[in-house]
């Protein structure tokens, strides 16, 4: 009976359960807006970057938000209610939230200087969308500290 109400010494390091039951604590929204936000506009630039079409980049921004409200949005609420928080499932995410623009890509008419479509540059933008799912997780979800423009444009600022 005694045992019932004591706490062993690897409870006692555990830290206390979030609200709501779970052993995470929840994602702070607002770092999460900043990364809806952010994050899509890197995604658009790089085919005005790699492909060195500039023309491309306001179709790529188009892609890229439409893809983050059509696909993002959905995969963060599933990976919050799993309480998916590594680096890699969002690395996953972000691929699968590039499916819409490799999808432009295989059936969009491609000027001459640019490679056309095929397993490479196929892979190629299923990386710019797992590296734009890295972005995301280092913005919205690693680390505990609020995140600003302040703190996105000055890192060394002293923290409160």
């Amino acid at each position: 009976m005694g045992r019932l109400l004591t706490r062993t010494p690897l409870e006692e390091e555990l830290p206390p359960p979030a609200a709501g039951g779970g052993g995470a604590p929840p994602l702070e929204p607002r770092r999460l807006l900043t990364a809806f936000c952010l994050t899509p506009l890197l995604a658009g630039f790089y085919p005005a970057i790699f492909l060195a079409e500039p023309t491309l980049m306001p179709l790529g921004l188009i892609v890229a938000y439409i893809s983050t409200v059509a696909f993002g949005v959905p995969l963060v609420l599933l990976f919050g209610r799993r309480l998916w928080r590594s680096w890699w499932q969002y690395c996953i995410g972000g691929a699968v939230c590039a499916v819409p623009a490799l999808l432009v890509y295989a059936f969009a008419r491609t000027p001459d200087h640019v490679q056309a479509f095929g397993l490479m540059p196929a892979l190629a933008v299923l990386a710019w969308g797992a590296s734009s799912g890295f972005v995301f997780w280092m913005l919205g979800v690693a680390g505990d500290s609020p995140v600003s423009i302040a703190t996105l444009l000055d890192p060394n600022r002293p923290r409160k």
